[in-house]
């Protein structure tokens, strides 16, 4: 479980949101949501650059660099084709997930990492009502209504909404399925964008088109919540892993 920071910002403490561990082959790749790598950097008055690199915190505390090499240092949000949702609402990342690898210096300090495989499903696997999950890590509280903070003690609102310098495992069920994404009602914060989604097991829920080699398997990259959709949540569907992304070896 890691957490993202772009290293344009210069903020070590400033949090962009998650990336997931992906297995595959023996390697272990990275994948977050696109938005997260852009830098606060205005480009024409009101664009922001893409950047390449970003830096993680694993879960074991430990900060190490990350290549998204599959982007262009010269993509600008504008550069990007914005992704029809429904109702007219549109995404304006289009497909947002990022694909990368860790600094390759680096591969053989980490050794081999935990990491989830990756479904290839059709649309058509993708069905309302299947029990999904996601695993957050960030180095603050996950972020509650402040009329909650003056009603509840700490304690409370610790088991409700998660820990600080924990993982926290949060689920839902997925509420709409389209052409690229789907919606779910995960419960979820700011700083859990490019958290990977991934299917639970519970054989007497899920849909009978559901194989049991499926469950725990990544489905879904959370891209964040649509206000002008009553506030659903988005996450977009892994598809296709790029070729030649490299990274440590996957202990799972």
């Amino acid at each position: 479980v890691t957490q993202l920071r772009n290293t344009t910002v210069h903020k070590r403490d400033y949090i962009f949101g998650q990336v997931g561990l992906i297995k595959q082959g023996q390697d272990t790749i990275l994948v977050t949501a696109l938005h997260n790598l852009v830098s606060e950097n205005e480009h024409n008055g009101s664009d922001s650059l893409v950047a390449q690199s970003a830096f993680l915190r694993l879960s074991n505390g430990e900060d190490y660099d990350a290549d998204f090499d599959a982007l262009s240092s010269k993509t600008w949000k504008s550069d990007l084709e914005s992704l029809n949702l429904r109702d007219g609402a549109v995404w304006s990342y289009g497909h947002d997930i990022a694909w990368g690898s860790f600094d390759q210096e680096q591969c053989k300090e980490l050794g081999r990492v935990p990491a989830l495989e990756a479904v290839n499903w059709t649309k058509e696997q993708y069905v309302v009502g299947l029990k999904v999950a996601m695993a957050i890590y960030t180095t603050r509280e996950p972020e509650s209504d402040e009329n909650n903070r003056a009603l509840f003690s700490t304690d409370k609102l610790r088991t409700c909404f998660g820990y600080a310098e924990h993982a926290n495992i949060y689920t839902g069920e997925i509420v709409g399925v389209y052409e690229n994404h789907i919606e779910h009602n995960i419960n979820t914060y700011t700083g859990f964008s490019g958290a990977a989604i991934f299917l639970l097991d519970n054989p007497n829920i899920q849909h009978q088109s559901i194989k049991e080699e499926d469950y725990g398997k990544v489905i879904a990259i959370h891209a964040g919540c649509k206000k002008a959709l009553e506030g659903v949540n988005i996450a977009f569907t892994i598809g296709c892993i790029p070729d030649g992304l490299k990274g440590p070896p996957c202990s799972w």
